[in-house]
């Protein structure tokens, strides 16, 4: 399978998520990978140009719903539209349950749950403005 998509890829600078972009980058995407973690998302989107792929990273914290609409932007900007997003950042905040804080719980919520919305409705209101009926 061969993929000329534009792709998006949050949580991207290890794990499932760099996973996901160097599988995109193989089948022919042109992959923006974006993470909090700025050195390590640069440092992996070096390694996938190295390897011959068209990708770049862009910083973002996707609790954030400026941010992720910047992404979207840089995105476009990078590659001239958006095909799919893949909201794949997540953390986790172990701990016992008794000592676990209500920070702890609204930064989790705020990652795992609200960015993967802001993500999806951005890249879908994007998509559906690039393809209009």
């Amino acid at each position: 399978m061969r993929v000329k998509d534009q792709v998006v890829v949050t949580g991207a600078a290890g794990g499932i998520g760099l996973g996901c972009a160097k599988r995109f980058a193989a089948e022919g995407a042109k992959v923006v990978l974006s993470d909090v973690d700025r050195d390590q998302g640069e440092a992996a989107a070096e390694a996938l140009q190295a390897e011959g792929a068209e990708a770049v990273f862009v910083a973002c914290d996707v609790g954030d719903k400026a941010a992720v609409e910047a992404l979207v932007d840089s995105a476009v900007a990078a590659f001239g539209r958006l095909d799919c997003m893949v909201a794949n950042a997540g953390i986790v905040k172990a701990g016992d349950f008794l000592e676990f804080t209500e920070e702890d719980f609204d930064a989790v919520i705020r990652v795992n749950l609200k960015g993967v919305f802001l993500c999806g409705q951005a890249a879908a209101r994007r998509i559906v403005g690039q393809n209009p009926r």
